[in-house]
């Protein structure tokens, strides 16, 4: 150890004797990947010389990677061995400018949460001999890593959350529309009410859209002197939640199909019929 940092100490004098300035930058970042290997700090030191490589000798960048990646290794395995097991974060933050809440999904690999997670400890030197398990795992990403991540775990567990996630809301929706009209969820009556809605929400946007409309919305925003960013801004966030509230809707129906087999073929039964009737009536009215 002290003859690797005595040579990149030799290394580093050496090259600022030099009149080249990039010399001097790279004898600069040899002392300190020296100060860091003589304080054992071998994640840092390897940052600090991976840029100037082909000064270093390579059996010291060895010995240096080795060092740096044993903490790694170490908690790979003890994490079941796969460095490129999948996780995903969900995180979430307060838009000043824009407003509003924004969120973000992002997948990282087991080795590249741990890295971040050492250099999100820099001052300690990565903290890795903490992790013990996929909880401390988990725990020590979100607390070091991010502040905003309300949600990390692995690719597998994610599905399962956003498939109850999911399921939550599309109860929520069908609870409103429930006491809208006044009747009990999983019922024909229910099914009925959800169509309904589904129809007024598509009326409603077609409505929005409507050439005539444009027009009006066109003119107004340029008699506010607002522009057509706010013109668009407003084109798009309508759009978006009828949008957001017919892709509940529509959950509603598909999850009934997919879990309530009865109740389905009851429901397209009840409209089968309502539909025959409907052309009975009408062949009657055309040979009136």
């Amino acid at each position: 150890m002290e003859n690797i940092v005595e040579t990149l100490n030799q290394i580093a004098a050496t090259l600022e004797e030099s009149d080249d300035r990039h010399n001097h930058y790279t004898a600069k970042d040899l002392v300190k990947a020296a100060e860091h290997i003589a304080a054992g700090k071998f994640y840092k030191a390897s940052r600090w010389l991976s840029g100037i490589d082909k000064v270093v000798p390579a059996e010291i960048l060895s010995f240096v990677s080795e060092k740096a990646e044993a903490p790694l290794k170490a908690v790979i395995e003890r994490l079941g061995g796969n460095p490129d097991l999948m996780f995903v974060y969900e995180a979430g933050w307060h838009d000043e400018e824009e407003g509003g809440h924004r969120t973000s999904v992002g997948r990282r690999t087991l080795r590249a949460c741990l890295i971040e997670i050492m250099e999100g400890r820099w001052d300690e030197e990565g903290g890795l001999d903490e992790i013990l398990t996929e909880r401390d795992f988990i725990e020590r990403y979100r607390d070091t890593f991010d502040e905003d991540c309300h949600w990390f775990g692995t690719e597998e567990k994610h599905e399962k959350h956003e498939v109850a996630k999911r399921r939550k809301e599309l109860e929520a929706t069908a609870s409103s529309v429930a006491a809208k009209h006044g009747v009990k969820v999983n019922t024909l009556e229910f099914l009925s009410c959800v169509q309904k809605e589904i129809s007024a929400v598509e009326d409603a946007q077609d409505d929005w859209n409507n050439p005539e409309c444009r027009m009006e919305e066109w003119a107004a925003c340029q008699y506010a002197g607002v522009g057509q960013e706010v013109y668009f801004d407003d084109l798009n966030f309508e759009n978006g939640r009828y949008g957001s509230r017919l892709n509940d809707l529509h959950g509603i129906m598909n999850w009934v199909s997919e879990n309530c087999p009865l109740l389905w073929a009851q429901y397209e039964e009840s409209r089968l019929t309502a539909k025959q009737e409907e052309n009975e009536e009408n062949e009657e009215n055309e040979e009136d």
